[in-house]
C-alpha cells in the first residue's frame, strides 16, 4: 500500500536527486531571512555551492536561542501577508519561539500527518500522540475530513 507511489518507489539515485533539489530550494528560501543569510555566508554555503547531499554537513545548526533572538517574526522567510497561522511555544524557559505557516505549509503538514495514519491504521492512538506531543501536527485536526478518532 502506497501513499505517494512515485516517491515511495523511486530508485535511490532519483531520490537523492529530489533530496538535493529540495535542499537547494530550502537554502534559496532562507536567503530571505537575515539570520540565515549571515549564518550561511559565514560558513561559505550558498545554494549554488551545494553539489551533493554530503554538503549538508557544511550547514551550521540553528540553536533554540537563535530562534528566541529572532522573536517574534525575525525568522519568517515570506511576507506577513502570506502567513495564515501562527504557533508559539509558551516561553516558560525563555522568550517564546514563533512559527508562521503559509497555506502551502499547512497543506504540507496535513499531508505529512495523514501519511502515518494511512500506513498505521490506528488513528485513535496515533492521533492522540501526535496531537499531544507534536504541536505542528495540530494542523491536521483543523481539516474537515480528518477523523479525530474520539481523542478530544
Amino acid at each position: 500500500m502506497f501513499w505517494e507511489k512515485k516517491i515511495e518507489t523511486m530508485k535511490q539515485k532519483e531520490l537523492e536527486v529530489l533530496q538535493l533539489k529540495r535542499l537547494k530550494t530550502t537554502l534559496s528560501q532562507v536567503q530571505h531571512v537575515a539570520f540565515y543569510r549571515n549564518l550561511l555566508s559565514g560558513a561559505g554555503v550558498k545554494p549554488s555551492s551545494v553539489k551533493t547531499l554530503e554538503d549538508i554537513q557544511k550547514i551550521p545548526f540553528t540553536k533554540k536561542q537563535d530562534l528566541r533572538d529572532g522573536y517574534p517574526f525575525g525568522f519568517f522567510a515570506v511576507p506577513m501577508k502570506k502567513i495564515v497561522r501562527i504557533h508559539t511555544t509558551s516561553g516558560t524557559t525563555g522568550k517564546p519561539t514563533v512559527v508562521g505557516y503559509t497555506r502551502k505549509d499547512l497543506d504540507t503538514w496535513s499531508e505529512n500527518c495523514t501519511h502515518p495514519y494511512h500506513i498505521r491504521h490506528d488513528r485513535k492512538t496515533y492521533g492522540c500522540w501526535l496531537y499531544t506531543k507534536r504541536s505542528g501536527h495540530m494542523v491536521r485536526s483543523h481539516s474537515p475530513e480528518y477523523d479525530h478518532g474520539g481523542c478530544w
